[in-house]
């Protein structure tokens, strides 16, 4: 079981941290709202330009480059995180 921490200092991965962002707030419940916000904006946004993203990945591999995650994995997880998202939410009529 993770532990709650209310300094952020004190965490020791990332889940640590996520918990202590939504836990400990001088905002209180407001600060999960945020997080959520913004982990649903970002997942729509790595969808909504999933073939601009790919396009450039094929484009920095004739240049040598080379990512340092696998964008298509990358996609995959917004994917997957905005299915369990709408799930949990209970938005049933989505574009896929």
């Amino acid at each position: 079981m993770v532990e709650i921490k209310p300094n952020v200092t004190s965490c020791n991965d990332n889940q640590e941290l996520m918990l202590s962002l939504m836990n400990f707030s001088k905002y209180g419940a407001l600060s999960q709202i945020m997080v959520m916000q913004a982990l649903e904006h970002y997942t729509q946004e790595i969808i909504r330009d999933e073939e601009e993203i790919l396009k450039k990945v094929e484009e920095d591999k004739k240049d040598g480059k080379r990512a340092f995650v696998n964008m298509e994995s990358w996609i995959g997880v917004a994917k997957e995180i905005k299915e369990k998202s709408d799930k949990f939410y209970n938005r049933y009529n989505l574009k896929k």
